[in-house]
């Protein structure tokens, strides 16, 4: 990637909040997806100037984790919102209906542009709490239809506070040839680790599945052996499963046999931690 030079280059970013209100910055927060364009850029230059300012200059594109009760989560369900009306025809109304149970309990890993000063993308972990798993409440009923004790006996899912439930991906349109979707999983693995997580789960649109499974070779299997079906507004979706440490070693495999030029400088990306100084680790943000 191109040396970004610093002073005519990248945004000049400008404090915004005092300790009073960094102190109270994860004890409220509205879970909300349709920011303005002004509530974007100011959020974004206030998260750059509070964690990016070390990152150097080469790296456009940082990755920073972000609790789901701070503000700057918006970020997040904003490209959430951009992306799920384009894709499935969501609308604020059914963002708030599908994810309100899981506000609290969600963490995201969120890329942002620090040339445009604006997001890029997101993922949103949901991690276990007393509204459950998204994915396991949902594949219960139609269409999937999997049974609780079947999904936990075939992936040895013993211990809820070591599943993650991957519950979306999102990358804003302009940015979806970009390596964000990469290095947002790469911070993911990572605080996965970090974490002690062990089990991956998800209901994933089959064309996020085919970036994740058949491009990059996350090793994500049917869960409970269940079949693709039509889900939430997507035509076919698959609901799978994923241990972290087989991905992480799947990923090492095919690293070292990958002939692509393109394919094997992505995974390097991952196994070898070469674009790690562009993350951050702070779920508490």
């Amino acid at each position: 990637m191109r040396k970004l030079k610093t002073n005519n280059v990248l945004p000049k970013i400008e404090p915004y909040m005092n300790e009073i209100e960094k102190k109270n910055n994860s004890e409220f927060f509205t879970p909300k997806y349709d920011l303005s364009e002004a509530e974007v850029l100011r959020l974004s230059d206030e998260l750059l100037y509070e964690k990016a300012l070390d990152i150097p200059d080469n790296y456009r594109h940082v990755i920073i984790e972000v609790g789901g009760k701070s503000k700057y989560a918006n970020l997040c369900r904003y490209v959430e919102g951009a992306v799920f009306e384009k894709t499935f025809g969501y609308d604020t109304a059914r963002m708030h209906e599908e994810y309100g149970p899981y506000e609290a309990s969600s963490r995201f890993i969120l890329s942002v542009d620090r040339l445009d000063g604006k997001p890029v993308g997101s993922f949103r972990i949901i991690t276990n709490s007393e509204a459950g798993f998204q994915t396991l409440n949902d594949m219960q009923d139609d269409p999937f239809n999997i049974k609780l004790d079947d999904a936990v006996e075939k992936h040895g899912m013993d211990d809820f506070d070591r599943i993650w439930d991957l519950s979306t991906l999102a990358v804003l349109p302009e940015y979806q040839n970009c390596a964000s979707s990469v290095d947002m999983y790469y911070a993911l693995n990572k605080s996965a680790e970090m974490n002690g997580i062990d089990h991956y789960i998800s209901i994933i649109d089959d064309r996020a599945l085919r970036l994740l499974r058949d491009v990059i070779g996350i090793p994500f299997v049917p869960l409970a052996d269940s079949k693709p079906a039509p889900y939430c507004g997507s035509e076919k979706s698959s609901a799978v499963y994923s241990s972290v440490p087989g991905a992480y070693n799947e990923l090492c495999d095919r690293f070292k046999t990958a002939k692509n030029g393109r394919l094997k400088s992505m995974l390097d990306r991952i196994v070898n931690d070469s674009t790690a100084d562009s993350v951050v680790f702070d779920n508490t943000l």
